[in-house]
């Protein structure tokens, strides 16, 4: 989902302030270490939101090693205590796009049981400033564009809005001015028939790979 870039006019320098002071969240921003619980979090949410993604240590550890991601600025992480329970991140482009825009991605999510209380839309705001001021220091008169990932689609049938419903994100982004910008489908067909033959080739075992060869591939 994309937003007018209109709305990227707005610039602050406080990154990390909480909620409240009642709150018994911290509020800090991400750190290296953070691969393990942060992949442990993706994978609730992609779980619960209908995702059929699978997140991992190791692309947690790359993404977050990632040159040109500043974790103290960039990123934000709210902890209750421990347990990381919800974070987010902000990005630019190295280029603009043909209309001469500053793609800025914001991304992030929240534990299912931590929703619905302002965490989500505090995080919006922060990656979107942050976004926003990547964009003037980076690219100087350009208008920032910012895009979001809207979520999943919920199946026929069942309200998208409510808990579980796949598009937990896609209410908080429409009130923030976000629109449906592009889609993405999956497509299955049943492989129904007789079998394929088998191929040999002299040196090469050929066969059907699983969760064990995922990170060699």
């Amino acid at each position: 989902m994309a937003s007018d870039p209109d709305r990227s006019c707005g610039i602050g320098s406080a990154y990390h302030p909480g909620l409240s002071t009642s709150s018994p969240l911290t509020w800090t921003s991400l750190r290296p270490e953070d691969a393990g619980a942060l992949a442990a979090l993706a994978n609730r949410i992609h779980i619960h939101d209908g995702d059929e993604q699978v997140a991992d240590e190791p692309s947690m550890r790359e993404w977050l090693t990632m040159p040109g991601l500043d974790l103290q600025a960039d990123t934000v992480a709210v902890r209750d205590g421990d347990e990381l329970v919800a974070y987010g991140a902000a990005s630019i482009s190295i280029s603009t796009d043909r209309d001469g825009r500053v793609r800025t991605d914001v991304s992030g999510g929240v534990a299912p049981e931590h929703r619905r209380g302002g965490i989500g839309t505090r995080i919006l705001e922060l990656t979107e400033r942050r976004g926003a001021q990547l964009a003037t220091e980076r690219h100087p008169g350009r208008p920032a564009h910012f895009r979001a990932f809207g979520g999943i689609d919920a199946p026929a049938g069942q309200d998208p809005y409510s808990p579980g419903g796949r598009r937990d994100a896609r209410a908080l982004l429409e009130r923030r001015g976000y629109r449906r910008a592009r889609s993405w489908s999956e497509m299955a067909f049943d492989l129904t028939g007789a079998p394929l033959p088998e191929v040999e080739v002299d040196g090469v075992e050929i066969i059907a790979p699983g969760p064990q060869h995922r990170e060699p591939t």
